[in-house]
């Protein structure tokens, strides 16, 4: 009686061994880099502070370091410009809850 165990060889995902059934080619791109987190700069009692994320930004806003006024500036601006003016700093101070209706 022959040898009832066969040897099978698993080339992870080119299971067939055939070259290019599911093989990556050599310098193919992978997945597209993640997005870089923005980098805020910040201009408090006339020197710049930063940079900062979107995360430290909300808690600047909650000491009231942050205002509405704040000159801010990130990559892309040609200039300094006021928090509330930058599109994408908006809602950190539109956060505050409505009153509380009857008091």
């Amino acid at each position: 009686m022959g040898n009832v165990f066969q040897q099978n060889n698993f080339d992870g995902n080119n299971p067939n061994g055939v070259a290019g059934a599911g093989a990556v080619a050599a310098g193919s791109a992978g997945p597209p880099p993640l997005p870089k987190a923005v980098a805020y700069y910040l201009a408090i009692k006339g020197k710049q502070e930063g940079p900062f994320d979107q995360e430290q930004l909300r808690g600047l806003v909650g000491e009231g370091t942050l205002t509405t006024s704040t000159l801010v500036w990130k990559e892309g601006l040609d200039n300094w410009t006021e928090a509330d003016k930058v599109v994408e700093l908006k809602d950190l101070f539109s956060q505050t809850p409505p009153p509380i209706p009857g008091v």
